[in-house]
């Protein structure tokens, strides 16, 4: 919901609060819905067209929760420059990254999806645990980001 930028509708006995995705989430298992409310309303803005999306994790197992996730959407101008981008990154606190304005207007390419994929991964603020390390964690986020925008720049040239 981060990666398409969606807004949560949460309402109680004293009323109603809209909270964008970003704010929603404060940390693993934790929002910011208050005691007595309830989310009963996602609302998902219409994607421009060619705008493509990605997602891609890794678990355990089928079905566990995921070490790392990222999900992305890109969206190409019509001579399929970037135009916008969001990239997200769970397993951890939900995280958007990528400042979007420095790719607008950049061709979509593997070199250009390999050093974004780096400088994300790199502010990702990864814990170890028993299930992986924080360098595992790492490493496996800059993979799954570079294969998000991949698919994601190959959804919006269609």
């Amino acid at each position: 919901m981060i990666a398409l930028d969606a807004s949560f509708v949460l309402r109680s006995a004293g009323g109603e609060r809209i909270i964008a995705a970003k704010d929603f989430f404060v940390d693993v298992m934790t929002t910011v819905l208050e005691p007595g409310e309830l989310l009963v309303e996602i609302r998902v803005p219409q994607r421009a067209s060619r705008t493509g999306w990605g997602f891609q994790e890794v678990s355990r197992r089928h079905g566990d929760f995921a070490l790392v996730a990222v999900a992305g959407v890109i969206a190409l101008t019509d001579d399929g420059r970037i135009d916008k981008v969001r990239l997200v990154f769970t397993g951890t606190t939900p995280h958007l990254s990528i400042k979007p304005e420095a790719l607008r207007g950049q061709k979509p390419d593997g070199a250009l999806f390999s050093d974004i994929s780096q400088a994300a991964a790199a502010e990702l603020d990864t814990e170890s645990d028993i299930h992986a390390s924080s360098e595992y964690r790492r490493e496996v986020s800059q993979v799954l980001a570079r294969r998000v925008l991949e698919e994601a720049a190959a959804r919006a040239a269609i």
